[in-house]
């Protein structure tokens, strides 16, 4: 987010925000001049863990706010799961593969929540790179997608 400076505001974010309002900008060259503008959509969203928490309320009256929460490891497991067992029967795995799916998917799990529940591996200023979220557990079942009988 950009720096908020003595009045409580953010420049970039004010500029956002008329043009939202009034759907229209002045020319720089000739202030007499507007750009109307038309069928733009803004989308926006934020990290809840990271960054500034404060959102502008005369900017955020123009949007819907919507919250998420991360799954309960018993829905990660049920989905994974799922997307893993259809994988392994189209494929013609044997028995053999398809007893051990549910061990997979239950450490995988387990090795994810313990990684996220860890403040050891939790984003700072040197280790901005540590953001574990459900893309990674979801690169590890793709890895296993991939898989093949031969």
């Amino acid at each position: 987010m950009p720096f908020v400076d003595k009045y409580d505001t953010q420049s970039p974010i004010a500029l956002v925000r008329q043009l939202m309002d009034y759907k229209l900008m002045n020319d720089r060259n000739s202030l007499d001049e507007k750009i109307f503008i038309q069928d733009c959509i803004f989308f926006g969203c934020m990290n809840p863990k990271s960054g500034s928490f404060f959102i502008n309320p005369r900017l955020q009256r123009w949007f819907t706010t919507i919250s998420l929460l991360a799954p309960d490891n018993e829905y990660l497991k049920k989905i994974f799961g799922q997307i893993l067992e259809s994988h392994l029967t189209k494929n013609g795995f044997g028995d053999q593969i398809l007893k051990y799916m549910d061990k997979v998917v239950t450490v995988t799990c387990e090795l994810f929540n313990k990684v996220t529940s860890n403040t050891q591996f939790s984003p700072t200023a040197k280790k901005f790179h540590y953001l574990f979220n459900l893309r990674e557990i979801s690169r590890i079942f793709e890895g296993l997608l991939l898989s093949d009988v031969k």
